[in-house]
């Protein structure tokens, strides 16, 4: 009789997570809350935190004001909802 051994789950592999579509929201609530810390941690040092909006790049000062650094010129539109495959 072979020994009982204890593995881990299979939604603790990202692998896993990322390729099963009803582990979407543990991934979503992952990235939020990362973002959120990154954000919340430039600020505290003063830096500035850029980031898209729409097709615009906007840098954002530790004070809160806003400027525009470029655009996005996007290579092909998306239909919602279409899924992609990175290479």
């Amino acid at each position: 009789m072979r020994p009982f051994i204890m593995r881990k789950p299979r939604t603790k592999y990202l692998s896993y997570i990322e390729e099963t579509f009803k582990h979407k929201s543990v991934l979503m609530a992952l990235f939020a809350k990362a973002t959120k810390q990154a954000i919340e941690e430039a600020k505290k040092n003063d830096l500035a935190v850029t980031y898209a909006e729409g097709i615009n790049i906007i840098e954002e000062s530790p004070s809160g004001e806003k400027s525009i650094v470029g655009s996005i010129v996007p290579s092909r539109i998306y239909k919602k909802g279409e899924r992609l495959k990175l290479r």
